[in-house]
């Protein structure tokens, strides 16, 4: 109950609540009286099991708005168009942000004031309400920092830096509070050998680096680099529902489709 997952719920997944459980003979069915089937139907897999419906999804969905200009992330309702709010980004020109599975935000701050400190340039998580709660300290040199942010299907964060090449893979719930700020825990630093300026992740748990130079495919089992790609004309990365992994292009160079 802290915007984020919460590990130490009730079984009826509530934190301060009381509550009970009761045992049915027959889990798929929803004809008892005293028992509420919203936002779960029969498996129809398995008459014996129930299963989740489509109710339970997200009614409204967000998106996260970098808003570069002011050092601040943005909040919007999808279905609206509305703010919800707009909060400090905790470091300076941020610009990629990725969506976390219970839907808060990790943002990557290129610190282009001072790329070097940790205060400009870094990956920071923030809650559902735009409360700071971790920040790795994801540095670049004397260009720019953070440019690259991708989550996993095990929900690892991977923030990548533009002029360093460095990966860091990042525990999604792990902080460390012992130190000020709180830091989220780094499981693996990972060197490219390419500028990173986007991330994405296929089905099959490959990441693809975006840059106007060189770019990689990484395996994030091992966080190893398994084929470069040398192109400077596409910049843009995004996967498909398909699970396709496109390029956009940089100076007039359309979109290519990777193929392996």
């Amino acid at each position: 109950c802290d915007g984020l997952t919460d590990e130490n719920v009730n079984a009826c997944g509530k934190c301060d609540d009381s509550c009970y459980t009761k045992d049915y003979d027959k889990p798929g069915d929803c004809r008892y009286p005293d028992r509420t089937c919203d936002s779960v139907e029969p498996d129809p897999n398995n008459p014996n099991a129930i299963t989740l419906s489509e109710k339970t999804l997200p009614k409204t969905p967000f998106i996260y708005i970098s808003v570069t200009g002011r050092n601040q992330v943005a909040k919007l309702d999808t279905s609206t168009g509305q703010k919800l709010w707009q909060k400090p980004s905790f470091g300076t020109s941020p610009s990629r942000t990725a969506v976390a599975f219970d839907y808060s935000v990790w943002v990557g701050n290129r610190g282009f004031s001072n790329p070097s400190s940790p205060e400009a340039s870094n990956l920071v998580h923030l809650d559902l309400d735009g409360n700071f709660v971790c920040r790795v300290d994801a540095v670049g040199t004397s260009s720019a920092g953070v440019r690259g942010v991708a989550i996993d299907a095990e929900g690892y964060v991977w923030a990548g830096v533009w002029d360093t090449g460095k990966l860091y893979k990042v525990h999604p719930t792990k902080v460390d509070n012992t130190q000020n700020p709180p830091r989220c825990e780094v499981v693996g630093i990972y060197d490219t050998g390419v500028e990173i300026y986007g991330l994405a992740i296929d089905g099959s748990g490959y990441l693809w680096t975006a840059s106007p130079t060189r770019k990689a495919k990484v395996d994030t089992k091992t966080g190893q680099v398994v084929q470069y790609y040398n192109d400077s004309t596409y910049y843009g990365v995004a996967v498909d529902k398909n699970d396709k992994v496109w390029y956009g292009g940089y100076g007039g160079g359309g979109v290519i489709h990777m193929l392996d």
